[in-house]
């Protein structure tokens, strides 16, 4: 085992060879001395004594616990030895006994932030370096360790940064350098009148003043572009006006699955309360058309929301349209329909109301202007009924009405 060098140290004067134990070579630690005279630490022959060759590890003694006894005098001897403190920038001396009793001042001790062992003395100074302290960036308030603060600052929302364009705006939040692009001065962009030949990149600012000289260049090749759109959007009106009018056609030949079709009104209420003021939007409301089969009769439903005449009833009528298949359809209608007003708490108990047409009446002949004169129920269902918060008619504000059309009646 090599020698303590800082134990040895520790002593003023040379350690004599008699008060180191021969064992760790160190001062002697709570001297024991063996029947052969030879002295060990305590921690150092009690192993020793106690294994199975109990034998001096000096001249091969044997060794145990009934002749190996404490060396008081060896340990005032070592007591009364003349020590200093090992700690830098210590001064203090005095006698080994001492050496549990002294406060070193200058003891090292672990730094909070590093873990670093450091002069007690100096760690205050050490800790306003330490590279592992904790700081708080000036820019966005948030305590970071220090060593870590230039990663930090490249990837703070907060950090200033320059322009890259050399605008006068001075330092920017990295959080708002893209919008301030958008809009800096500086900023090279493509020039108005780049469609019509112009291939420079002016600065924004700068933008309106070069238009003003490089407008006339172009003006030629603007004139073109502008007359050759016009005639595109032209085209395109056209087209798209044939859009519609096919959309159109296409809406009015849908016919409902097994001669049904469903209206959905929204509002029914605000509608109602509408109609009662007076307002003659309000009076009357149409559904979209259908058709009763395919190539069938065309037609739509008629609500009056508060009634023809505003008797506190709903009305609501059959109208026939003039449809595109009319030539080849017999005349008048006479086919049965059934109105009914869904239910929309008990799905089979709707208000149900017969159609049955007489082909004396002209609400069922052929029409001859865009939609007869609708027939139906004047006094359909009672306002009460729907107006009322609970009724089992109206959900979500909405009413249901259905119409189905019997083919073969």
């Amino acid at each position: 085992m090599a020698a303590d060098v800082e134990n040895d140290d520790m002593f003023i004067d040379t350690l004599p060879d008699y008060l180191r134990c021969p064992v760790c070579l160190c001062c002697l630690t709570n001297p024991y001395q063996t029947p052969c005279g030879h002295r060990f630490c305590k921690d150092c022959i009690l192993p020793i004594m106690h294994s199975r060759t109990a034998l001096c590890p000096v001249d091969r003694t044997p060794v145990d616990a009934t002749n190996t006894f404490p060396d008081n005098a060896a340990k005032l001897q070592i007591n009364a030895l003349k020590i200093r403190c090992l700690n830098e920038g210590c001064d203090w001396r005095g006698e080994y006994s001492d050496k549990g009793n002294h406060k070193c001042a200058y003891a090292p001790i672990p730094c909070d932030f590093c873990n670093t062992l450091v002069c007690k003395a100096d760690l205050d100074t050490h800790k306003t370096v330490c590279p592992q302290r904790k700081v708080v960036c000036e820019h966005c308030g948030l305590e970071v360790v220090c060593s870590e603060l230039t990663h930090h600052h490249d990837q703070c929302s907060n950090y200033p940064l320059l322009c890259q364009y050399a605008c006068s705006s001075g330092p920017i939040p990295r959080k708002d350098i893209d919008k301030h692009y958008q809009g800096c001065p500086s900023h090279p962009i493509p020039c108005t009148m780049a469609p019509f030949g112009c291939e420079q990149l002016v600065k924004r600012g700068d933008l309106p003043e070069h238009v003003l000289t490089c407008g006339p260049k172009h003006a030629h090749k603007m004139a073109s572009a502008l007359l050759e759109l016009q005639k595109q959007v032209a085209e395109l009106s056209v087209r798209v006006g044939a859009q519609g009018e096919s959309t159109h056609t296409l809406e009015t030949t849908l016919y409902p699955c097994s001669g049904q079709f469903t209206w959905r009104i929204d509002e029914i209420r605000s509608k109602i309360l509408a109609a009662e003021a007076g307002e003659p939007v309000a009076s009357v409301i149409y559904s979209p058309s259908f058709y009763s089969f395919e190539s069938g009769y065309k037609m739509c439903l008629c609500v009056y929301p508060a009634g023809d005449n505003n008797e506190g009833f709903l009305s609501l009528y059959l109208v026939l349209m003039k449809g595109q298949f009319d030539e080849v359809l017999p005349w008048p209608f006479q086919k049965r329909v059934v109105l009914s007003l869904l239910n929309c708490r008990i799905p089979n108990q709707p208000l149900l109301k017969d159609i049955h047409p007489d082909p004396r009446l002209h609400y069922f002949h052929r029409p001859e202007s865009p939609r007869n004169v609708g027939y139906g129920y004047p006094k359909y269902i009672a306002l009460s009924k729907l107006m009322n918060e609970d009724s089992d008619f109206v959900e979500n504000g909405a009413i249901f009405i259905r119409a189905i059309v019997f083919h073969n009646l």
